[in-house]
């Protein structure tokens, strides 16, 4: 059934990141077995709602949350980061950098290996 298909991938998607082809077994069987113990629950407001919190209190905090900005690398200075570099060439300090990108990518294309502890 395609839209059964379509659902059990955006369930799987918001577990994982991954299509349910690229999940694996253990995580959904956890997924649908806390399905059993209650009901799915859904934001008030839907996904925007999280959204919005979230930006809410990013900029709360002083941060600004910044799209379309492709980050080149993530700076390292003493095994900590210090602030992202952009495609344009900008650099933007930070005392927290939050990486959306997978943890291979982060480590393996962002981050600087020379610069980092092996921990």
């Amino acid at each position: 059934d395609d839209l059964a298909r379509r659902v059990m991938d955006v369930e799987c998607f918001l577990l994982s990141g991954l299509k349910a082809d690229e999940t694996i077994a253990a995580e959904m069987a956890f997924m649908y077995g806390e399905r059993e113990l209650r009901p799915v629950e859904f934001p008030v407001g839907g996904s925007e709602a999280i959204v919005a919190a979230l930006v809410d209190a990013i900029e709360a905090r002083g941060g600004k949350l910044r799209l379309r900005s492709h980050v080149e690398k993530i700076r390292i200075q003493g095994n900590e980061a210090t602030g992202v570099e952009l495609k344009s060439g900008e650099f933007i300090g930070a005392n927290v950098v939050i990486s959306n990108a997978s943890i291979w990518d982060t480590y393996g294309k962002l981050i600087d290996k020379t610069k980092t502890s092996s921990r």
